[in-house]
């Protein structure tokens, strides 16, 4: 966990350094709901993720591309986060999707903590 924490306030600072745009909160939000439903829907799981969970992971993959396609700045942070690479690397693992979805929180509370008087 502490891992994930670094890693997600160094990419928030990196984007906050480079003073780039970045993503919306809004934006970041749509993110963060599609990885909550993940989490809520891993509770029912064991150790090992079913075959409608792995599916559901590599669902929300594509959403992530999607709307990485639709948005430069989405894109940008999605790369900057290594969050494609992190999706694929969960399998059929529930503690990588957990540890995934708490690494997706950190980023969002990163990103409101440094980005928030910003007004983004």
């Amino acid at each position: 966990m502490k891992k994930c924490v670094e890693k997600a306030e160094a990419v928030i600072t990196s984007l906050q350094k480079n003073r780039k745009k970045g993503i919306t909160t809004n934006k970041l939000r749509n993110l963060l709901s599609l990885t909550n439903f993940l989490f809520d829907m891993s509770r029912q799981e064991g150790d090992v993720l079913s075959e409608e969970m792995q599916e559901r992971v590599a669902y929300t993959r594509m959403r992530f591309a999607y709307e990485a396609g639709r948005d430069q700045e989405v894109k940008e942070f999605i790369e900057k986060a290594e969050l494609m690479t992190v999706m694929k690397a969960i399998g059929n693992s529930k503690s990588r999707l957990e540890q995934f979805c708490r690494y997706m929180e950190s980023l969002v509370g990163f990103h409101k903590f440094y980005f928030e008087s910003e007004g983004r």
